[in-house]
């Protein structure tokens, strides 16, 4: 069985719905009083992402995360899973020198 939304992440989508805009894992987690690490944040809102209860904009740096509509509604659904990871297109990742001159 899947374990209950943790508070951290009930905390970060509190004040990213107070905020109304996008926002680093690190700004939202200091407006919700919470003490770690920016990698520790960062691991918290991407995996509220992964459950569908935030939208990621992972093109920026830092990424940049905001609650999903509704997520009230799904946030205290009994055995919440993770949403299955989206294909990602790998013509536009340049993982080498060598890949520039392609």
């Amino acid at each position: 069985m899947s374990r209950a939304v943790g508070h951290q992440i009930r905390a970060i989508l509190s004040e990213s719905d107070k905020l109304g805009r996008q926002a680093s894992a690190m700004e939202l987690a200091t407006l919700a009083g919470l003490a770690g690490t920016s990698t520790n944040f960062t691991k918290i809102a991407r995996r509220a992402a992964e459950y569908g209860l935030m939208t990621v904009n992972e093109f920026k740096h830092p990424m940049l995360f905001q609650s999903a509509p509704g997520w009230r509604s799904r946030v205290d659904v009994v055995g919440i899973s993770r949403q299955v990871r989206r294909e990602i297109d790998v013509s536009r990742i340049r993982n080498s020198v060598w890949s520039l001159a392609a």
